[in-house]
């Protein structure tokens, strides 16, 4: 049984960095791809981790203290967070420059 706690929980971590990918490119994007796409980063995939590794360990003896679950989600959750804005702060300058090259091609503005 530990070892279904221990795939389900690596499946969903490597869900977890794919979707931190996403989450970096729609920051770059020079239309602020964000919102609905990248909002289940720190909503969806931290409780699922959570009970992963809650699990994972508790199957194997080792659970530190009661409620260790609910710091792994709270942790995951405001790191993810934190994540996602770090990440748009970092994009602000690119999507700038972006959208510098499209208005220097285009000065009265609407599409190209």
């Amino acid at each position: 049984m530990i070892w279904v706690a221990l795939t389900f929980t690596l499946l969903f971590v490597a869900a977890f960095v794919l979707k931190a990918k996403v989450v970096w490119d729609a920051s770059h994007d020079i239309y602020s791809g964000g919102g609905v796409p990248t909002l289940d980063f720190p909503v969806f995939f931290p409780p699922i981790i959570a009970f992963g590794v809650s699990s994972t360990l508790r199957l194997a003896g080792l659970n530190p203290f009661p409620f260790f679950g609910i710091v792994i989600w709270l942790g995951l959750t405001v790191s993810a967070a934190m994540m996602m804005w770090y990440f748009d702060h970092v994009g602000a300058p690119e999507r700038l420059r972006q959208l510098d090259a499209i208005q220097s091609r285009n000065p009265e503005g609407g599409e190209p």
